[in-house]
């Protein structure tokens, strides 16, 4: 049963999450060469938000299915796929281009596919990727 208000939510989410990326973060950490005229400062809320939809979503889905065993390979088959393209394309693009002091070498790009690499306090490949360990403990933590 899909909740189609709830993944508008998700998307609008998101997108604050994103413009807050481009327009604050982003000129916090290296400026823009042209001023920007606007921006999203609580953007970085919806991050907040999608957590709490995620958690609701979650638990609707346990109630679908029979064994906690089928819920995690649905999770897992759901997030390592795109999750693995995601370091790869990343780690291609940072390793060819460059972007000064976000380079991974290869032994943190490998530990980088467990998704576990935040508990030892390790490098991501992208930033972002630490909502995904967040991800992982709430299962944990339902089993």
């Amino acid at each position: 049963m899909r909740i189609k208000e709830l993944d508008a939510l998700r998307g609008l989410a998101a997108l604050a999450v994103v413009l807050f990326h481009y327009t604050t973060r982003y000129d916090q950490l290296f400026g823009h060469v042209n001023a920007l005229n606007w921006s999203i400062p609580y953007g970085d809320l919806g991050v907040h938000l999608f957590f709490m939809i995620s958690g609701f979503v979650i638990f609707l889905t346990l109630d679908r299915v029979e064994k906690p065993f089928d819920f995690v390979v649905s999770r897992v088959s759901r997030l390592y796929p795109a999750y693995w393209f995601a370091i790869i394309l990343t780690t291609t693009i940072v390793w060819k281009y460059g972007l000064d002091g976000q380079e991974v070498n290869a032994f943190y790009t490998a530990i980088n596919f467990s998704m576990l690499q935040g508990i030892f306090e390790l490098p991501d490949v992208d930033g972002v990727y630490w909502t995904l360990l967040y991800e992982l403990i709430f299962y944990f933590i339902m089993f």
